[in-house]
């Protein structure tokens, strides 16, 4: 490293540690590794889809009894880790880390990944692009919402009041609260309207809009599917799906201490476990992704080593091991006493 790049061994110089980490020789690593695989992803995506069609189906021939439910049980959880998988990959392609064609990166992610999930990656691209100016910053408009709603969003919290948030998601009323919070990134918000906020939809966002729910419909009552759809989709969309995405969504930013980039943002090493429900696709390498946003999720890993081989910068970044246990960030630094 040069000899005029500045000490860092207080975790919370945020700014400071930032700009170490985009100092030479960080950046041109990051740009090598900022190459778009286009086959890559339609791999991931086909993978992920093969998983929940293989999962739902094998539900659905599970005959009667125990092992139905069973069946039931894990295909509801495992279409729930998946979903999340989903979102990561919308969120690179509001990042434009689908494909290199900027109209093929939008139009991918909005059928195979948003939609989905009942969002539209253009609207989700708007604030999250403005997120990253500015995480957890008074022109953060996640943090906005958050602010505006004490009760699910500030933390640290005590065990009692974290469990009662858990399970308030587990049950579904997470969901209600994220449609009303997060209505900007709907499909339905403002969908004939002209005002900027949100912004209107292109002609094209509002096609893919129109041909996925016609899809749907055509799914759930032309071919009988909508109690499938229900159980499989909406199911742990709604409720475990809602568990897994507060966990990490609040492990991303919460807690950590003031400052500008790495002050506002962790990694989280987690285990197989939690990186298979929780944070799949590298997506618990969010320090490095904040300070390196053109790097697609298959590289971060490649990043985070080089980051955390420099001793200053992994004494000035927020690293937890995991989400959950004893050292985990939601009991270890995201609970209170009380």
């Amino acid at each position: 490293m040069p000899d005029d790049h500045p000490s860092l061994v207080n975790r919370k110089d945020g700014a400071r540690a930032a700009q170490r980490a985009r100092s030479a020789p960080f950046p041109e690593q990051a740009k090598s590794l900022s190459a778009i695989d286009g086959w890559r992803t339609l791999a991931i995506l086909a993978w992920q889809w093969g998983i929940i069609i293989a999962v739902i189906a094998l539900a659905m021939h599970a005959g009667h009894g125990p092992l139905h439910w069973l069946a039931a049980l894990a295909a509801i959880i495992i279409v729930a880790s998946r979903q999340q998988a989903l979102a990561v990959l919308m969120h690179e392609g509001a990042h434009y880390r689908l494909f290199a064609n900027r109209a093929l990166n939008d139009i991918v992610s909005d059928l195979f990944c948003s939609l989905p999930l009942f969002l539209v990656t253009s609207r989700y691209r708007t604030t999250h692009l403005q997120h990253h100016l500015e995480p957890l910053g008074a022109n953060d408009p996640d943090w906005t919402i958050m602010q505006a709603n004490p009760r699910e969003w500030s933390w640290p919290k005590t065990a009692r009041e974290s469990r009662a948030v858990l399970l308030r998601d587990a049950v579904g009323y997470g969901f209600l609260v994220f449609a009303q919070q997060w209505k900007a990134w709907l499909p339905q918000t403002n969908h004939f309207g002209s005002s900027a906020s949100p912004e209107p939809f292109s002609t094209g966002t509002r096609a893919r809009i129109y041909l996925f729910f016609a899809v749907v419909l055509g799914l759930a009552f032309g071919l009988g599917l909508w109690r499938e759809i229900l159980l499989y989709w909406l199911l742990p969309l709604a409720t475990i799906g809602q568990v897994f995405f507060r966990i990490r969504t609040i492990s991303e930013h919460m807690g950590c201490g003031s400052g500008s980039g790495m002050g506002y943002t962790r990694n989280v090493e987690g285990t197989l476990a939690e990186r298979l429900l929780i944070s799949p696709l590298n997506v618990s390498h969010h320090l490095t992704h904040h300070l390196f946003p053109g790097v697609p999720w298959y590289n971060l890993p490649k990043l985070t080593a080089l980051l955390h081989a420099d001793p200053e910068f992994r004494a000035a970044a927020y690293i937890s091991p995991r989400y959950l246990g004893q050292d985990g960030v939601l009991r270890a630094e995201l609970t209170r006493a009380g």
